[in-house]
């Protein structure tokens, strides 16, 4: 690291603590002796330990309010403003919650993970069984592919007219970069244990053994899918599988298809919600409070050194989208 990158890097960390530091102090001039709920440097203090988010839920009746806008990954990266792991820890909360009467989802995504997407399925099926509390889903301009996955654990699901959704099936993605290596004059040498040990690496082309491979991977988790939209809508396997070749829905053609449970305003919906429940208090955390932050401080920081071609190539390999998804190509 030269001078530049060390004093770069050192200035970034002193904003940073300069903006935490002025923001908890705006904080704590404004919060009230009912407001408990956690300042900015608590939530970080437990992020940058590996702790539990500190949520600190309402002591009155309230509406839990889970936003699901985003790509749906666990990687932690924050790279979107959906937060796999607050989501899970605020849901955890929830269970333990005494004051909660139940749980408004509100989707805006394309999808994400295969893993993701399950685990905060699993999550909410599990708070729907451990508190008896219903659980109600919005769909605003896209839920898609991996968000309607986790929307099967709704009791109801109402759309927007405009709503984009279905896209129910699996993609598995990587990218052949040969022909690039080549042109750069790169070679990629693996040494495995097995023939298939390096198969989807950018720089060797899959055989067709490998495809026979990752073709049966990616069916297991489609049925997976076909088997939580049968078990959510009420639907037999094979009207599903008809229905989930990968196309997107209209709002109208999902409740056609059985897909939701009809179509409405968001202000309308969650009116209807409060009314069901007898409960006006719907309660929002701040789950974002790191997203954008960390990731353009240390963009900037990084771009302080120009970087070689090959430098460029492999973060190039690195970026680009690869894994098993549930996702929508098309609302990209």
């Amino acid at each position: 690291m030269n001078k530049k990158q060390f004093f770069g890097l050192l200035l970034a960390f002193v904003l940073l603590a300069g903006s935490f530091l002025i923001t908890s102090a705006v904080n704590r001039g404004e919060k009230t002796e009912e407001d408990n709920s956690p300042s900015m440097l608590e939530n970080l203090g437990s992020y940058l330990s590996g702790k539990s988010f500190n949520i600190k839920l309402p002591s009155e009746d309230f509406i839990a309010y889970l936003d699901v806008t985003g790509t749906i990954s666990e990687d932690g990266t924050y790279s979107s403003s959906y937060s796999h792991d607050f989501s899970l820890n605020y849901i955890d909360a929830l269970v333990e919650s005494r004051y909660n009467t139940g749980l408004i989802m509100y989707m805006n995504s394309p999808g994400g993970s295969v893993y993701a997407s399950d685990e905060l399925y699993l999550a909410i099926e599990y708070y729907k069984e451990a508190t008896g509390r219903p659980v109600f889903c919005y769909f605003g301009p896209t839920a898609c592919s991996g968000a309607y996955y986790i929307a099967m654990a709704a009791d109801e699901i109402y759309a927007n007219r405009n709503t984009m959704t279905g896209s129910i099936g699996v993609i598995m993605q990587m990218y052949d970069l040969t022909g690039l290596y080549d042109k750069l004059g790169v070679k990629e040498v693996d040494i495995v244990s097995g023939k298939n040990k390096s198969m989807g690496s950018s720089g060797q082309e899959l055989t067709d053994e490998q495809r026979a491979i990752l073709q049966e991977y990616v069916d297991e988790s489609y049925e997976q899918f076909v088997e939580i939209v049968s078990k959510g809508r009420g639907l037999d396997s094979d009207t599903v599988r008809e229905l989930a070749d990968g196309r997107i829905y209209t709002a109208s053609g999902a409740l056609e298809n059985g897909l939701i449970d009809g179509i409405c305003g968001y202000d309308d919906y969650i009116s209807d919600v409060c009314g069901v429940l007898n409960c006006s208090y719907i309660y929002q955390p701040d789950s974002d409070i790191y997203s954008g932050i960390f990731s353009s401080l240390f963009g900037a920081v990084s771009e302080l050194k120009s970087k070689s071609e090959s430098e460029v190539l492999t973060d190039l390999a690195s970026e680009l989208k690869s894994g098993v998804w549930y996702y929508a190509k098309a609302a990209d």
